[in-house]
């Protein structure tokens, strides 16, 4: 295993952008695990910050405030958040960094598409 990659600025914010895309499909994306993820959550019978929200409707800082994921399955926490997906994430992404060079050939499209999906919303 080699670290290397940590000390080359491009390779370390290509697998930072990486880690936030893979984190981003988990968590928010409907293509390609929505319908997986809406499965899981209805099977574990959780309540979602983009479904079944108490009413008023809250935003997700006043949904944590609020302590609406008090009983969530901790399976169904971790695909609804970014901080805990993303942890798992980012480990994912080092280490498989730290295996070779191809995983730069599967990182670099994802950053790509991090970063224009980033570059998207400042346009709106």
């Amino acid at each position: 295993m080699s670290l290397d990659w940590i000390n080359t600025p491009m390779l370390f914010v290509i697998n930072m952008l990486a880690a936030f895309r893979l984190t981003r499909l988990v968590v928010a994306d409907a293509i390609p695990f929505g319908t997986l993820r809406q499965r899981l959550m209805d099977h574990l019978e959780a309540r979602t910050p983009w479904g079944r929200k108490p009413w008023p409707q809250l935003t997700r800082t006043e949904t944590r405030a609020h302590g609406v994921y008090d009983g969530l399955h901790p399976l169904a926490y971790l695909v609804s958040c970014y901080w805990c997906a993303g942890l798992y994430m980012a480990v994912l992404t080092s280490l498989l960094a730290s295996t070779g060079d191809w995983w730069w050939w599967a990182a670099t499209p994802l950053a790509a598409s991090a970063a224009i999906g980033l570059l998207a919303n400042l346009d709106d």
